[in-house]
């Protein structure tokens, strides 16, 4: 005996299939804007600890007394840093430009341009000598001041 199919048997079939379909479609872009948020968070608060934490890690490496200074370099806002190798003094400048925070090492007479240095990160950050060895770095991302345990600031 064959059993026949109600038409609204058929029609409830197919509509709960379209109704899972639906509910897993829309978990999976669920899903994808839920992880892209907690992507852009851990991208935002890698670009504000890590630039902060590079700037503030090579100024205690230089914290010497008179080694630490910011100056203007062609225009733009640097972090001095100035260190003795073989007898020679060297400066560390640490500046932005075109969009990256940029190093750049040599020798304190050299006629170098911002464009001579080498990209760190990407981002902006300025510098600004607070005195009493205090030197605020600030980027878009966050601030830190940061206190020269040497006294190193070159204005003393």
């Amino acid at each position: 005996m064959r059993v026949q199919s109600r038409p609204s048997g058929v029609l409830f079939t197919v509509l709960l299939a379209f109704f899972f379909v639906f509910c897993a479609l829309y978990t999976v872009l669920i899903g994808a804007q839920v992880y892209e948020n907690i992507q852009n968070r851990g991208n935002r608060t890698f670009n504000e600890v890590t630039a902060l934490a590079f700037v503030t890690n090579i100024i205690r490496k230089h914290d010497t007394s008179g080694a630490v200074a910011v100056r203007d370099f062609q225009g733009t806002n640097a972090l001095v840093l100035t260190s003795v190798w073989d007898g020679e003094p060297y400066e560390t400048l640490l500046y932005a430009h075109d969009g990256y925070i940029m190093e750049l090492f040599c020798s304190p007479d050299a006629s170098l341009s911002p464009e001579d240095g080498e990209r760190v990160l990407p981002g902006r950050i300025t510098f600004e000598d607070l005195g009493g060895s205090l030197v605020k770095i600030d980027t878009p991302d966050g601030s830190v001041c940061v206190f020269l345990r040497a006294g190193g600031s070159i204005y003393e």
